[in-house]
């Protein structure tokens, strides 16, 4: 390629970058890449995206191959140690950074680079240290100051981390990590209790400018809280995850009431959702919703269905601030979704057809993983102590490849259930059914979990201190009846196994 058409390339591939168009931009580089092999600038900027993309894999292979090249800056040495870090290679990444900072002590991107790989491996103690040295090098700098904001707040330090989290809000020059900022302000102000402060902050959900910004394709005005709801014909859109869309469901009864006899509310939930929210709620009209990709953005449509019906829209979240500004206005009861009787019944059958003892479905991990979401769940091999319980049979509800597991559980002489035809990752009204006629759900917070819950069945939560959604309390606001077991420490989860055991024990005299 010569120089010419290499530099055209380049500003294509950035030009669709800056339009968040990450899948075509990283397309664009691999066409330049085909044809420039040996150039560094387009392999930094596909590392780059792949880490982007989260596709730590392929970013730690562009990122080795840099560091043989003849320059090596720091830019690219904490590029490659965060894609180890991803890929749960934290000692690799440990031993890379060690030295470069021995060597080079007055980068503060080493020092924080090296927290962050600390921070994942729970040594939180080290981690803060490095972080403050990377912040006396260089005090401005807002990605290190939001990272030891987290990391406080994890260590208990409340207002310290508040004050991070608050001072680096809007500081940021890429739009991702601005709203990424921004979000984890309104979450730690959530996680102590500060719902008024808290939910005004969550607007930062919507991600204004930034990659996963949600672009929704309807031309109606947009319902703000303060504005009456009587006798609007209104579209209510679920958004962010599966288990949001579940969680703020609780919040529709609230609309429905407020809309009175001459509203009309139409519901927009991920596809998989549709039969079981139709079932819970009759008075609503119930869609699905479609999120893809266009011209780079990130919109939600909604196929077949006629924008004139309706005056107003709205999503899930708006409605906070409004019907859930105290702990008192959550709900007394957890169950707000109905699931299939006929299928419960059917379920029932097949488990009571399993034999004696109470059937306790499990799950016990996300499919999105990562070196900061993995400490928030609990290793397979910590449930040893609640799998091998006397008496009790485990049902596998975990979606994705659980082969290993299984194995494992079969070697404790502990066996993992399934159930026949169940298909829980797709057919989510059947796993309601199937969660309400088993005894008990023991699992993380997750889709299922909240699936789990919201259809009434009895769920134990296994999940960590000053989890956001908590809300500074000590058992869980949006399902009353819900049991919370968490850890003292993300890096020992024996204790809280076996506190599960013995609840187990003493709930159903095993």
């Amino acid at each position: 390629m010569t120089a010419p058409a290499l530099i055209e390339a380049l500003h294509r591939a950035e030009r669709l970058e800056s339009q968040n168009d990450l899948p075509g931009a990283f397309a664009a580089y691999e066409a330049a890449l085909g044809v420039a092999p040996d150039s560094p600038v387009v392999a930094r900027r596909l590392a780059h995206l792949a880490f982007r993309l989260g596709d730590y894999g392929l970013a730690e292979k562009f990122y080795a191959h840099l560091l043989h090249g003849a320059e090596v800056d720091a830019a690219l040495i904490c590029g490659y140690a965060a894609a180890l870090r991803e890929l749960g290679r934290c000692e690799e990444a440990v031993d890379l950074l060690k030295p470069v900072v021995g060597q080079n002590p007055e980068i503060p991107q080493l020092w924080r680079a090296l927290g962050e790989v600390l921070a994942a491996q729970q040594d939180n103690d080290n981690a803060l240290i490095f972080y403050n040295e990377a912040l006396r090098l260089a005090p401005d700098d807002a990605a290190t100051r939001m990272l030891r904001g987290w990391l406080l707040f994890e260590m208990g330090h409340e207002t310290e981390a508040l004050d991070d989290l608050a001072a680096v809000s809007g500081q940021f020059d890429d739009a991702d990590d601005d709203a990424s900022a921004a979000i984890a302000h309104a979450q730690l102000l959530l996680a102590t209790g500060d719902l008024a402060q808290g939910w005004a902050a969550y607007e930062a959900r919507y991600r204004y400018g930034a990659t996963q910004e949600v672009h929704y394709a309807l031309w109606s005005p947009h319902w703000r809280p303060g504005e009456s709801l009587a006798g609007r014909r209104l579209l209510v859109c679920a958004e962010q995850g599966l288990g949001d869309e579940v969680l703020f469901a609780s919040l529709l009864p609230d609309v429905l009431r407020d809309l009175g006899p001459d509203g009309e509310l139409t519901l927009a939930v991920e596809p998989r959702l549709v039969p079981l929210f139709a079932r819970s709620f009759p008075q609503a009209r119930v869609i699905a919703h479609r999120t893809q990709r266009v011209d780079g953005r990130l919109q939600r449509s909604f196929p077949d269905f006629d924008q004139n019906h309706i005056d107003q829209w709205a999503l899930m979240g708006d409605f906070l601030s409004l019907y859930r500004a105290r702990i008192g206005d959550f709900p007394t009861e957890n169950a707000f979704l109905t699931p299939d009787p006929a299928r419960v019944a059917h379920w029932r059958a097949v488990l009571d057809g399993m034999g004696d003892g109470p059937k306790i479905g499990v799950l016990w991990k996300s499919l999105k993983g990562g070196a900061r979401r993995d400490p928030y769940f609990a290793p397979f091999e910590a449930w040893r102590d609640v799998l091998t319980t006397p008496g009790a049979r485990f049902v596998n509800l975990q979606y994705g490849d659980t082969a290993e597991e299984t194995r494992l559980a079969q070697g404790w002489g502990a066996p993992l259930l399934t159930l026949p035809t169940l298909d829980v990752k797709d057919d989510l009204d059947d796993l309601a059914a199937a969660c309400r006629a088993l005894d008990l759900i023991i699992a993380p917070p997750n889709a299922a979990s909240n699936i789990a819950a919201a259809s009434g069945a009895p769920l134990w939560l296994v999940t960590t201190r000053r989890s956001w959604t908590q809300l500074g309390e000590a058992n869980f606001p949006w399902y009353p009846s819900a049991r919370v077991f968490q850890p003292a420490d993300l890096s020992d989860w024996s204790g809280v196994m076996s506190e599960i055991r013995n609840a187990l024990i003493g709930r159903f005299s095993l």
